[in-house]
């Protein structure tokens, strides 16, 4: 699977760069305030920036004081609308960083990336909505390590913006209700992931936006009960939710607190759009229905190929039916891994693809990337399986 992502290599030598040096044997980092980190006024700010003509924006600062000689990175950040609130996961924040850092203070951000910043800024994923002439407020973030944040003063330029396709992954979706999983509705963290929390399939070949938002599926037998969707793990807030003011009707919005009501168990269709909120819940004929398997495994380099061990966890099951499945392990780089069922390499699904993808029958081995611990989720109707990253218990 090729993953469509908007990106340029901004390539070059750190240097350290500095106000002054502290001369003692043991340099103390001061803590510079923002008033001493000046973003000045680009030369050609009067001007309009045609971003599809130009090759990008220079802008110059002043070195914030750190008290000795740092090795300090910037990113612009941009805003629309001059909001450079920090928001609480599960909401959509007013402004975006451009891709890539600079180590010096006078920097040229390429043309390409301030506008896809623009474009999520203002959360632009539409040719039609884009505007032909804007105002952009742009800031500096400075840091010389983990977590360490200082804030420049905003300019205001005023650019000529064009319209690019951006894609990303997809961010999951998770379907939650007293017929969902154990039906407790907990909704604590990635932990509740598989367990009170079910996760919808991404659709293979489907375009994502720049926020992960497209289309969503499951296929699987619903019991009886009401359920809603529920996109970011942990997070309780109303808007974190897409509901339903009529729980008979498969229409919903985000933010509604309601419930979608199955009054007659059996196999269903469920898709769902989140870039448009479009939501269908079809019943599935007989002749449709999928396979139903007692076990899923992961055999791979972890337990010598053994296609009998590490078994999934059931995350979904009702009468006697389960499609979505989970497993829990530390991997380290280089691992292999497939999907196997009934404990047989008859039925086995492999892909190249790390940290999701689809699996497809006899494919090749998921090499794991990255080292950590994952809970690997597993949709045996779509193939779709996603690696997520769990959090400290």
């Amino acid at each position: 699977m090729k993953k469509i992502i908007l990106a340029s290599l901004i390539m070059g030598t750190a240097f350290l760069v500095g106000c002054k040096d502290d001369n003692d044997s043991n340099p103390t980092l001061q803590t510079p305030s923002s008033s001493e980190f000046v973003l000045n006024e680009p030369a050609l700010a009067g001007n309009t920036y045609d971003l599809a003509n130009t090759d990008g924006i220079t802008l110059t600062w002043s070195q914030p004081p750190y008290g000795y000689t740092a090795a300090v990175q910037y990113y612009a950040q941009v805003s629309l609308e001059n909001d450079f609130t920090e928001v609480a996961a599960g909401h959509q924040a007013k402004y975006a960083e451009v891709e890539g850092a600079a180590t010096s203070c006078k920097y040229t951000f390429p043309a390409n990336l301030v506008d896809a910043a623009l474009l999520k800024a203002g959360l632009i994923d539409e040719p039609g909505k884009l505007p032909y002439l804007t105002d952009l407020y742009v800031r500096l973030r400075a840091t010389v390590g983990a977590g360490d944040k200082l804030y420049s003063n905003v300019v205001k330029l005023k650019v000529k913006p064009y319209y690019q396709e951006l894609s990303s992954d997809p961010v999951l979706w998770y379907l939650v209700g007293d017929n969902i999983g154990d039906g407790k509705e907990e909704n604590k963290s990635l932990w509740s992931v598989g367990v009170s929390l079910v996760p919808l399939s991404a659709v293979n070949g489907g375009k994502y936006n720049f926020n992960g938002d497209g289309e969503f599926t499951i296929t699987d037998y619903f019991a009886a009960g009401k359920f809603r969707l529920l996109k970011t793990p942990g997070v309780k807030d109303d808007t974190n939710f897409f509901g339903f003011s009529d729980g008979t009707a498969a229409t919903g919005a985000v933010g509604n607190t309601g419930y979608f009501n199955v009054t007659t168990a059996g196999y269903y269709k469920l898709t769902f759009n989140s870039k448009t909120s479009d939501f269908k819940f079809e019943a599935v004929a007989d002749a449709d229905k999928p396979t139903v398997y007692n076990s899923i495994s992961l055999p791979g380099t972890i337990n010598g190929w053994n296609q009998a061990g590490n078994h999934f966890e059931k995350a979904n099951e009702h009468n006697g039916v389960n499609h979505v499945w989970y497993f829990d392990y530390e991997f380290a780089v280089n691992d292999e891994i497939k999907m196997a069922a009934n404990d047989s390499w008859d039925i086995n699904w492999g892909s190249e693809d790390f940290p999701y993808g689809f699996g497809v029958g006899n494919g090749k081995n998921i090499k794991v990337t990255q080292k950590g611990k994952y809970r690997v989720l597993f949709n045996d109707v779509t193939g779709f399986y996603s690696f997520i990253t769990l959090p400290k218990e």
